[in-house]
């Protein structure tokens, strides 16, 4: 998500929301995406909306697979108060999807993606190449699930771009 920048710090900037999120994953096709609505103190409003869909094409008793899709990014703000979270106030992004995953007997599960298309501002005249990876892995351990994944993605700003390297842990429980 984009989040306050500390140009921002000065003016005390609170925010709260909601946040939904779809995840189906299927024998061979993928679909993901999320939205938000969140609320700043200063009155401004953000909407995020994302979403991508993969077909997958196994080989080698499905332990393998090679996957291609679309996603998309839309992020817009109300207002825009060019005070250090997004400026302009409209971000979209339309990328292109490929990808390999693997299931290493039944403990491991990989999947590999880059992106890559194109993304524009409200205000900028004409789309600019943009790119991204994903790189998620997960461990099964019964109804434990460890999942260990990196991400890289830039958004464009009037400013210049806005780049992001992320690592996220997560531990789930099945029911």
């Amino acid at each position: 998500p984009i989040s306050p920048t500390f140009d921002s710090t000065a003016f005390d900037l609170l925010a709260e929301g909601w946040h939904s999120h779809l995840d189906y994953r299927g024998h061979n096709f993928s679909v993901a995406g999320s939205f938000s609505l969140t609320h700043y103190s200063d009155t401004n409003r953000g909407e995020r909306e994302w979403g991508e869909a993969l077909r997958w094409f196994p080989w080698h008793d499905n332990q393998f697979a090679l996957g291609g899709g679309y996603a998309f990014r839309h992020i817009h703000f109300t207002k825009d108060l060019n005070h250090g979270y997004f400026s302009p106030n409209q971000y979209r992004s339309h990328l292109g999807a490929a990808g390999f995953r693997m299931r290493l007997g039944k403990h491991y599960r990989g999947e590999y993606l880059g992106y890559g298309g194109a993304e524009i501002l409200e205000d900028f005249a004409g789309y600019s190449p943009a790119g991204e990876a994903l790189l998620k892995n997960d461990f099964m351990f019964g109804p434990w699930d460890l999942s260990a994944d990196y991400s890289y993605y830039h958004l464009i700003q009037a400013t210049g771009a806005f780049r992001a390297n992320a690592v996220s842990v997560t531990l789930g429980y099945k029911f």
